[in-house]
């Protein structure tokens, strides 16, 4: 039976990743002895008090103030109105983009500056990671699955990524783009279009982008936005992150982005089994639901949908908010187990 896994923020929740609310908070908590940033810079422009400018200007939030009441935006809330003012061409005091004037923060640069920090508070979280995604690739390599499988994740985390790469030769990767430094890597982290489909349709961690030569760049098993410098090597042009935020206002016209949907979607026409992990079906998402329905719609098969997306502590009105966004979406019957991303990776033949 023909595949796909679908992943959502709730499967890296359960391997130990802060979810797009928890984010901020778990940045700024982290040990007092991580030095991965100082606070205190003396640099009025410089990332760290970019940081804390913002969230006092926007949030009246001294994030040096370590307490538990402090209420952090989510991730989706933050990024959204910063890539929704440059969508429509408009400014905040004192924040601008292209030409500024002086003594002024720019939108571009402090949306990479919080997409860093981003990466930050994964790293941070996932170091200590629970192994689950890398429970499921061993099961599905075991079980014989893994050959008519293939993943979608809206996660710009790379633990599916690094789960695949730690079985290879068994297992290569195919993003369903191609990387100017391809021939650059050892063969074990080298994408190849004979792999496992892997389509990230929502950006990436460790994808850089050169607007200049229009080339992406790939930092297999890092996430490249923190640990990697940001200037193309070919014409010395800032790279950029590939970060699609949870918000309405997705922007996914990036050449590299655009290919990988209109993979997805050819990938997904001749799909029988939809398999959905630690993924609300949120409303924002309608690019998502707009290309499922289009699936639906003009499969010629009928197609099995199973929803996996319990977790300890999660209410029974927000599972059965979510059953209903499922259910009012698809003319196919859904599965709506009561199992958590655990469960599966543990027995993913179950679900077959």
């Amino acid at each position: 039976m023909k595949t796909v896994i679908f992943l959502g923020a709730g499967a890296s929740a359960a391997d130990g990743a802060p979810l797009q609310n928890e984010l901020f908070k778990a940045y700024f908590e982290k040990d007092e002895d991580d030095d991965t940033i100082s606070l205190a810079s003396s640099n009025l422009y410089g990332p760290e008090s970019q940081i804390v400018a913002f969230f006092n200007n926007f949030f009246d939030i001294n994030v040096r103030y370590n307490s538990d009441d402090i209420v952090f935006p989510t991730f989706e809330e933050v990024l959204g109105i910063l890539d929704l003012a440059e969508i429509r061409k408009e400014t905040f005091k004192y924040y601008y983009s292209g030409d500024r004037p002086a003594h002024t923060h720019s939108i571009p640069v402090l949306r990479r500056y919080l997409v860093e920090l981003m990466a930050e508070a994964l790293h941070i979280r996932l170091k200590n990671s629970k192994g689950f995604h890398l429970t499921l690739i061993k099961n599905l390599i075991e079980k014989d699955l893994i050959n008519d499988t293939f993943f979608i994740t809206t996660n710009y985390d790379i633990l599916i990524d690094n789960a695949l790469i730690n079985n290879y030769p068994k297992i290569k990767i195919d993003y369903g783009i191609d990387f100017v430094n391809t021939e650059k890597l050892n063969k074990k982290v080298r994408p190849d279009k004979t792999g496992c489909k892997l389509y990230k349709i929502h950006g990436s961690l460790n994808w850089l982008y050169c607007s200049t030569c229009t080339n992406l760049f790939l930092t297999p098993e890092e996430k490249g936005v923190i640990t990697y410098t940001q200037s193309c090597s070919e014409c010395s042009t800032s790279r950029q992150q590939i970060v699609v935020p949870p918000t309405y206002f997705k922007d996914i016209s990036n050449v590299f982005l655009s290919l990988i949907w209109n993979k997805t979607e050819n990938s997904l026409r001749n799909i029988e089994n939809i398999i959905f992990c630690g993924y609300s079906f949120p409303d924002a998402d309608i690019h998502i639901k707009y290309l499922l329905k289009r699936i639906e719609i003009n499969s010629q098969r009928k197609i099995k949908i199973t929803i996996i997306n319990q977790h300890d502590g999660k209410s029974s009105e927000l599972a059965l908010q979510e059953k209903l966004r499922y259910k009012r979406f698809f003319i196919n019957n859904i599965d709506y187990t009561d199992n958590s991303f655990e469960d599966f990776a543990g027995n993913p033949s179950k679900f077959w």
